[in-house]
């Protein structure tokens, strides 16, 4: 640090050579050297200027304004004054300054913002200043509202809707595509509480238009839950639209300052998936009948009641009664997976023990495994009581051991087994056949998926059974897991509560 050493100033010299004080004594040496390095220690720039320029500066301000000592006034501060705020000299009792944005100019003239604190300085006619050098803060906060547009843009441009929220629950935005789904402007929506936006009118009627939660419901279960997703039906302008919303909170620290709010509307898609529904259960209801009467007819004449049939037609009459068999077939699956998905498959749960299932299973479909060239045996049958129904289990373990037989190349192998565990019982099917790939473990089981693209053509079937069998044993109560290698088989689960352990498990549906 560099300093003035003019008499009358009370500045002393920060290089130990100094001439005196306003008192007229020296400083002792420990004092000035301890001035001097917390001077020189402070990240804030000291300057001492008079009238006639700068007479004093640290090390901080050195580096932003270069070695000014001596300096005319105009050449440190460009449009400011001596004589004018924040640098007239004011009383020496005078406290509470203010920071104040001034220009100032580095040695090699560049211009830059500087924020400034003014008090009276050592001296008569002088002012202590402390400089800040905003050229960085400038710079973030250039960078800031870069950020802050871009993420406007982005917000703006999604077709998906977003709405964020204060602590309060109060809208502090939304973007276009929640304005348009709410057919209503910012105005109408910034400050509002949350409770209020897309809420149902007071004078909708009962039953009119879907019920569902609100936004404030899902928002107030993200809080409590670290977030949440859930259909709400939102009313635009007195249509109610169904929306699918997700709620994230905004967290500082430990405190929830806030959430942000994701709608998607999926008016048109549930629309779509309904009607999809409606033609799927028309369309398998009407086959049902002209399929009922060409199988009866079918097996009238392919069983020698109308007398005797030549070889060939008897022949292509047994191919038209199994192809039949195997429509009737698919038309069960479709309406199966329909109920499935709408809930009303029925089930009709009672005490059932899984060995029995087991086992009869793999009696059951012992000659199918035996056509196919592969054996099908019953590698553990323990006891094992769950509360479910029977007919159901039995076709989705159906299900299992047929994909298994399917897909086991001639003189393979496929296990079934029944274990009991403390708590669940599982009951397993294992084959050695050619694995699922890794990325393909979940796809498996959505509808009409075949593992391989050669499989629809290569093997019989629609590609619901897994589908049917993750539904069954889902609503059920337990799950299906699934565990495979290529070229090393594959093993499909069946996961149940015990009956024992069902009724002592806590309710968790309230």
């Amino acid at each position: 640090m560099t300093a003035d050493t003019r008499s009358g100033d009370g500045v002393a010299a920060a290089d130990g050579g100094a001439e005196g004080t306003a008192a007229g004594d020296p400083p002792p040496p420990e004092t000035e050297r301890s001035l001097r390095d917390l001077l020189a220690a402070l990240p804030l720039g000291v300057l001492v200027v008079g009238a006639d320029g700068v007479r004093t500066v640290n090390d901080a301000a050195e580096r932003a304004f270069g070695p000014r000592v001596g300096a005319p006034f105009a050449g440190v501060f460009p449009r400011s004054s001596p004589g004018a705020p924040p640098f007239a000299v004011r009383r020496a009792d005078e406290s509470g300054s203010e920071p104040v944005e001034v220009a100032g100019r580095a040695a090699d003239g560049t211009v830059f913002p500087v924020e400034v604190i003014v008090s009276p300085g050592p001296g008569p006619g002088t002012a202590l200043v402390l400089a800040r050098d905003l050229r960085g803060a400038a710079r973030a906060e250039a960078e800031l509202r870069r950020q802050r547009s871009l993420t406007a843009l982005l917000l703006e441009s999604t077709t998906d809707g977003f709405l964020g929220t204060d602590r309060e629950g109060r809208v502090l935005f939304a973007n276009t595509a929640v304005r348009r789904l709410l057919r209503q402007r910012a105005a109408d929506l910034v400050g509002r509480p949350l409770a209020e936006v897309g809420r149902r009118p007071a004078d909708a009627g009962d039953g009119v238009g879907p019920e569902g939660p609100s936004l404030a419901d899902v928002a107030a279960r993200a809080a409590a839950d670290g977030g949440a997703s859930s259909r709400v039906v939102l009313w635009c302008r007195g249509t109610p639209r169904s929306a699918q919303v997700t709620v994230a909170p905004v967290v500082a620290g430990e405190e929830t300052v806030g959430s942000v709010l994701t709608v998607r509307d999926v008016t048109e898609e549930e629309r779509v998936e309904e009607l999809k529904r409606q033609f799927t259960a028309v369309v398998s209801h009407e086959l049902r009948t002209p399929l009922t009467a060409i199988k009866a007819s079918l097996r009238l004449v392919t069983s020698g009641v109308l007398g005797p049939l030549p070889e060939e037609p008897a022949r292509l009459l047994r191919i038209a009664d199994e192809n039949a068999d195997r429509l009737a077939a698919l038309v069960n699956d479709i309406l199966d997976v329909e109920r499935l998905d709408a809930g009303t498959v029925p089930l009709e749960p009672e005490p059932t023990d899984l060995a029995d299932l087991a086992r009869a299973g793999v009696e059951q479909l012992g000659s199918a495994a035996d056509a196919a060239g592969v054996e099908l045996v019953l590698a553990a049958a323990e006891p094992a009581v769950v509360h479910a129904d029977p007919h159901r289990i039995a076709q989705a373990l159906t299900n299992l051991v047929g994909n298994a037989v399917k897909f086991s190349d001639a003189g393979g192998r496929v296990e079934v087994s029944c274990t009991r565990g403390a708590h669940e019982a599982r009951l397993a099917v294992r084959d050695e056949g050619r694995g699922i790939p890794h990325d393909q473990l979940e796809a498996v089981f959505d509808r009409f998926r075949q593992v391989y693209a050669s499989d629809a053509q290569r093997q019989s079937g629609s590609g619901l059974g897994l589908a049917i069998t993750k539904g069954i044993v889902e609503r059920s109560g337990g799950r299906v897991e699934l565990r495979s290698r290529l070229n090393e088989g594959s093993e499909f689960t069946i996961v149940l509560p015990l009956a024992d352990t069902r009724e002592e498990a806590p309710d968790t549906t309230r």
